[in-house]
């Protein structure tokens, strides 16, 4: 099927679900309260049912962006968070991670985890009442720490565990700072245990992988 004929079957398609959905508003046959949430997500479900036919990475996008808006909005609903500037960083973040897994490039993955992560961030920050700079900014480093494991697993490299461990670090520091002296302590005294743990984990595989590459010289 040529391109033309793909872009009429897709625009018929959405005129097809927007016209029926409306017509069920309008007779009040759908909650009203929720309408946006199931356009999006009956708009994601088609997307994505014909991407698989189709491989066609457009589609794949266009059913991530509903897909997450829809999710986002029915989520934010239920935990009474803000999605506005979540939506703004999740949505693309989630199309730029779908695009990795199709055509498997670094730089979508690095920039879909950040931007995933981040979205995560500003969705979680009122439910979970992160407030205060100190603790606004310590949890933003952790996300961001998070992004870069996200990221350690999509590309399996090490090299993003070294900005994941400085924003981690900065992260607990920074929210150690608004706990009690006791408990910042307490706070402190692990991450140095867990970056010494993890120093030793890095020497000795580095190590292990020296003695074996002299033994096949």
């Amino acid at each position: 099927m040529s391109y033309k004929k793909n872009t009429l079957l897709y625009i018929g398609l959405i005129c097809i679900l927007i016209g029926a959905v409306a017509l069920l508003q309008l007779n009040g046959m759908l909650p009203t309260a929720y309408l946006s949430e199931i356009v999006n997500v009956v708009l994601a479900f088609v997307f994505l049912i014909i991407y698989i036919k189709r491989r066609d990475l457009i589609l794949l996008l266009l059913g991530i962006f509903f897909a997450a808006n829809g999710g986002m909005l029915i989520v934010g609903r239920m935990i009474g968070a803000s999605t506005y500037l979540a939506r703004f960083f999740f949505i693309p973040g989630s199309m730029l991670l779908g695009a990795y897994l199709a055509k498997k490039k670094s730089v979508l993955s690095i920039m879909g985890s950040l931007f995933t992560l981040w979205g995560l961030y500003f969705f979680f920050r009122d439910p979970m009442y992160i407030r205060g700079f100190s603790l606004s900014i310590g949890a933003l480093f952790l996300f961001t720490a998070l992004a870069f494991l996200l990221i350690l697993i999509l590309e399996r490299q090490s090299w993003p565990l070294i900005p994941a461990l400085v924003f981690g670090g900065s992260g607990v520091y920074s929210i150690a700072m608004t706990l009690s002296p006791l408990v910042k302590n307490m706070a402190l005294q692990g991450m140095c245990i867990i970056l010494i743990i993890v120093g030793v984990v890095f020497v000795i595989r580095s190590l292990f992988k020296q003695h074996l590459e002299d033994q096949d010289e």
